[in-house]
């Protein structure tokens, strides 16, 4: 799966305040759920 990586970057997760961290995971339940889309909960959180 690796074998043509050029570079490993860390979590992207891993660069967001823990407020936007702690509003991106609460939104998993409303992404699964379809109550909202990632890219909606992804908005939310970098709007903290």
């Amino acid at each position: 799966m690796c074998a043509g990586a050029t570079s490993v970057v860390g979590a992207v997760q891993d660069k967001l305040t823990s407020e936007q961290r702690g509003d991106l995971f609460a939104n998993v339940k409303n992404i699964v759920t379809a109550k909202i889309t990632a890219a909606d909960a992804i908005t939310s959180a970098l709007a903290k």
